[in-house]
């Protein structure tokens, strides 16, 4: 993900730097090796974001929706994530990935 594109000191930013601060903590630091593929997974999930209340909504409802997307689309990408995992775990070692 391009740090440019975004603001200095953005929230979304610093939810990221204080999210990741503990996985080198308990000895899971790895994790960053798989941010680029996060980041581009999650760059292309906010532009669809995006693109669907630009063409979807009227402009007096675009508060409205963004929060709502947000709220309700963080809860549905959170579920599309778990269930490819599972996918991509019955591909890989023949079982589904225990559903925690």
């Amino acid at each position: 993900m391009d740090q440019g594109r975004i603001a200095s000191g953005h929230r979304a930013a610093e939810a990221l730097v204080t999210a990741l601060a503990p996985l080198r903590r308990v000895g899971h630091g790895g994790f960053t090796d798989v941010l680029d593929a996060y980041a581009k997974a999650a760059g292309r999930v906010g532009r669809a974001d995006l693109d669907h209340t630009a063409r979807r909504v009227a402009c007096e409802d675009l508060v409205e929706a963004v929060v709502v997307g947000t709220v309700l689309g963080d809860a549905v990408f959170a579920d599309l994530r778990r269930t490819a995992r599972a996918d991509a775990s019955f591909r890989t070692f023949g079982q589904e990935a225990s559903p925690a």
